[in-house]
């Protein structure tokens, strides 16, 4: 098995329609709150799109690359700004990074 093998066979495994889950949760969070109204309905139907695309992404370069389009859709459906373009790049490529496992002193 290749590191990037190994390296996919763990993002995969991550948790199964996981994004779509935490969108709903999200969305009906969000109409509770009455933040969400009729004329969100494109924005809503978006995010439900993006998040089973993120789940079902075939490898991390396009879950990377839906990923931004899905945060995107999040905070505009949540009413918050967009972030600087750095801001978000920096939090994608720490998402790519393997995680490092650091053990105490003996």
């Amino acid at each position: 098995m290749t590191k990037r093998d190994g390296q996919l066979e763990i993002w995969r495994g991550r948790g199964a329609h996981r994004n779509a889950h935490a969108v709903e949760r999200t969305i009906a969070a969000l109409r509770r709150a009455d933040r969400l109204e009729a004329v969100d309905a494109g924005l809503v139907a978006a995010a439900r799109t993006l998040a089973r695309a993120l789940d079902e992404a075939p490898n991390p370069y396009v879950a990377g690359t839906v990923a931004r389009v899905h945060l995107e859709a999040l905070r505009l459906m949540a009413g918050r700004p967009a972030p600087e373009p750095d801001e978000l790049d920096a939090f994608l490529r720490s998402l790519a990074r393997p995680a490092s496992v650091r053990h105490p002193a003996e």
